[in-house]
């Protein structure tokens, strides 16, 4: 049987470092068998865990965005050279994470390229983010240095639905489809 350590050194070798089995095999002097058990089993045969590996559920998604902003991420993702965050409020934060995503950006702040997108305006991110106060800080740091993009229309997802939706009249019918107009408040396609 082999301790944590050599189950930790296989892991690594193989996961972080990006080794074959067949080279952990070759260099740790084990079967590719026994790598292979090492690699799909956390711990070794007779140990058990102290409280089960926690998996992240889609479920509610505050406790997902919380989960991405912990702070053991914050340093990773303060360090990348250009940060997307898509659809920053879609979804209102908790306090904690709107916190967590507010240290996020002014680790970033000055340092590394940030995009994010929104179908909100600014005066309504104080109802995603929970605190005026936080949401004043974090938009002066955002809209520093900034190029916004503001972009109205039609959404191109809506026209793709409508060019469908009358292609397929077109071939059921074999006649000029009705032309289809769009709702801009509510998004419902309507037939002319």
């Amino acid at each position: 049987m082999y301790d944590l350590d050599n189950y930790a050194a296989v892991r690594r070798f193989v996961f972080i470092e990006g080794h074959s089995q067949r080279e952990a095999a070759r260099v740790f002097g084990l079967a590719r068998k026994t790598i292979g058990k090492m690699c799909r089993f956390s711990a070794p045969p007779g140990y058990q865990r102290i409280k089960p590996i926690e998996r992240p559920t889609l479920g509610p998604f505050i406790g997902v965005i919380d989960a991405i902003l912990s702070a053991d991420k914050q340093a990773q993702l303060a360090s990348v050279k250009l940060l997307i965050i898509d659809e920053l409020g879609y979804v209102p934060l908790s306090p904690t994470g709107a916190e967590l995503l507010f240290e996020v950006f002014s680790q970033r702040y000055e340092r590394g390229a940030t995009i994010v997108t929104s179908n909100l305006p600014f005066v309504e991110w104080t109802s995603v983010l929970g605190s005026e106060r936080l949401t004043g800080a974090l938009l002066d740091r955002l809209t520093h240095h900034v190029h916004i993009l503001e972009m109205n229309g039609e959404s191109y997802r809506l026209k793709q639905a409508c060019d469908r939706r009358r292609e397929a009249i077109k071939a059921e019918t074999d006649a000029p489809a009705p032309e289809d107009t769009i709702d801009p408040e509510t998004g419902e396609i309507t037939s002319d």
